[in-house]
């Protein structure tokens, strides 16, 4: 070619089958339109599920399920955000434990979208979703809510703009800078090493991260 390409690697998605694992046909009757979910879900929940049913590029068969699930999840998110917000978007005293998860979440998500591996970023702030909402509001602290909110927008567009309003935020979400997180407070201070003997776990030893 006598010029660049437009851009560095080609990514193909994957097709969407019908449940039961065939193409989607008219004549079969078995499409299932964008539209109707929407109508029924939302179009953030619809559009979670199509990231987080499998890797992007491989084909996955359809499952309304999933929709009804990541629906679920916004409105779990919601229960923290709005949880956080009447209490009065507190500054508060995090753990340190809650700090580092949310540094590490930032890492892992980080690396994920990146990689374009959406199902596995999804899965990294639903897990985070887990221990967050256990929280108190002034245990949560606004680094973590803030940071988790503006991962999720991109992949939730519509809802993670609602959120970032509720924050207190005027400035559109999209216009906002992906967040940091700081390399130190991602490292493990302790490592687990498996014990084997003849090919069968032993035991599993806690041990000091960077130990010989």
């Amino acid at each position: 070619l006598g010029f660049k390409e437009p851009f560095p690697v080609l990514r193909n998605q994957g097709m969407i089958w019908a449940g039961g694992g065939e193409k989607m046909s008219k004549s079969k009757g078995n499409v299932v339109t964008p539209d109707a979910m929407v109508e029924k879900y939302g179009a953030d929940a619809l559009r979670l599920w199509e990231l987080f049913m499998g890797p992007f590029e491989e084909a996955t068969n359809w499952n309304e399920d999933g929709v009804f699930g990541t629906a679920r999840y916004l409105q779990r998110v919601w229960g923290v955000v709005r949880r956080y917000v009447e209490a009065g978007c507190p500054a508060g005293a995090p753990s340190a434990e809650t700090i580092k998860r949310a540094h590490k979440t930032v890492r892992t998500v980080t690396d994920q979208v990146e990689r374009m591996r959406f199902n596995t970023a999804l899965a990294t702030l639903m897990d985070q979703l887990n221990y967050i909402a256990k929280l108190t509001p002034a245990e949560l602290g606004r680094f973590t809510i803030e940071s988790y909110v503006l991962m999720l927008a991109p992949m939730a567009p519509y809802v993670g703009e609602e959120f970032w309003r509720e924050l207190g935020h005027n400035k559109s979400i999209h216009l906002e800078a992906w967040p940091k997180f700081d390399a130190e407070l991602t490292r493990d201070e302790t490592v687990t090493v498996v014990v084997q003997v003849n090919g069968k776990v032993r035991d599993r030893l806690q041990v000091p991260a960077g130990m010989s």
